[in-house]
């Protein structure tokens, strides 16, 4: 199932999320690329919860990651990082790493 979306066949670089029909906000959730309408993959390796699509042109997608610390409740997790994703002629390219602990957390190697 699909929620948010800005895809445009004629873009260098859109985007869609895929979600679980009927999850939570702490639902895993990836976030799929298309350039020019054609499918290139996925933001990550692994889907995180609490994702989300924060800005957005023709060649870039910014990316939030949100996640539970210490004695956060899932409703209301401290932890953010923010990924910027490109499309540099001939891919997507991830401009800075997720913080390991992120990883950690999502159990994601």
């Amino acid at each position: 199932f699909l929620g948010e979306t800005n895809f445009d066949p004629c873009a260098e670089l859109s985007y869609a999320i895929a979600e679980t029909n009927g999850g939570t906000g702490s639902s895993p959730q990836h976030v799929m690329f298309f350039h020019r309408g054609e499918y290139q993959g996925t933001a990550t390796a692994c889907s995180f919860g609490f994702t989300s699509v924060i800005d957005s042109s023709s060649d870039s997608v910014t990316v939030q990651y949100k996640w539970p610390r210490g004695m956060d409740s899932n409703a209301n997790p401290s932890g953010l990082a923010t990924a910027i994703f490109v499309w540099d002629g001939n891919e997507v390219v991830m401009q800075n790493d997720l913080p390991a602990e992120l990883l950690k957390v999502s159990g994601c190697k």
